[in-house]
């Protein structure tokens, strides 16, 4: 991109700059970034600048999304798999407390101890274990 806008730097090129500009604004960024809103730009170094500006935190964000995505899947096929091995009921009870767990390794974890508890009580003790928040102390000790 630098060096598009650096080739047409000339007064001359202001058309192509402008053409480029509303390009990249109407046709080749939407379809690049679907959902993103942009202001109409009318010349390429402003297309540059946005872009310098933005992509990243757009890149943090599509991560973001992209691990939650993770985390959801992970947490649909333990689901699925409790109720393989234990049943609808357990799986049912199991979706709730896997909800709230967002810790990567914890899920790792409970794949784990869903593959070594002997019934569906144990698998929902432990899912209850990690799901639990972490007790904050108080400055009264208790």
């Amino acid at each position: 991109m630098r060096t598009l806008v650096d080739w047409l730097k000339e007064p001359e090129q202001s058309s192509r700059r402008r053409a480029f500009a509303v390009w990249f604004g109407r046709v080749f960024l939407p379809q690049r970034l679907p959902g993103v809103s942009m202001t109409p730009m009318s010349d390429l170094s402003e297309v540059y600048h946005m872009l310098a500006d933005n992509v990243e935190t757009w890149t943090d964000q599509w991560k973001q999304q992209g691990l939650e995505e993770g985390r959801e899947t992970t947490r649909h096929i333990l689901s699925r798999l409790a109720r393989r091995r234990f049943g609808p009921g357990v799986a049912e009870q199991s979706q709730p407390l896997l909800a709230r767990i967002s810790d990567p390794d914890q899920l790792e974890e409970l794949a784990d101890q869903l593959l070594l508890s002997p019934d569906g009580d144990a698998w929902l003790a432990q899912l209850k274990a990690h799901g639990d928040p972490i007790p904050i102390a108080r400055e009264d000790g208790r």
